[in-house]
């Protein structure tokens, strides 16, 4: 069907990314009209359960919350990703960009 056909077609594009905010995708199946990637396992949360937590963005003043330095250094992985993605032929475009697709290791690393 079309819906397969489109399915593969993306994965197989996403078999082939390399980035370090880019979780690994390893495999992809259809099963029982299913369909599954299979992916490198990330160990974190998500930005807006970070932000949560924490609350908003404040600078460096001692006020609880997310450091400049930590939402500069989220962004920064958040644009290198994004950048790396709409140099590929054809460009990849992240449609659902959102805290809660952005996950954040207790490394601080960003994966979209």
């Amino acid at each position: 069907t079309q819906a397969v056909e489109w399915f593969e077609r993306e994965a197989t594009l996403l078999l082939d990314l390399n980035h370090p905010c880019i979780p690994r995708v390893r495999d992809f199946f259809v099963e029982g009209g299913k369909h599954y990637l299979v992916m490198d396992f990330i160990d974190g949360r998500t930005l807006g359960e970070v932000l949560d937590k924490v609350g908003d963005v404040v600078g460096n003043n001692g006020a609880r919350g997310v450091t400049e330095a930590r939402a500069r250094s989220w962004g920064q992985q958040v644009c290198s990703v994004l950048s790396y993605l709409h140099r590929q032929t054809p460009p990849i475009i992240f449609r659902d960009l959102k805290p809660s697709n952005i996950m954040v290791t207790e490394h601080d690393e960003v994966k979209l």
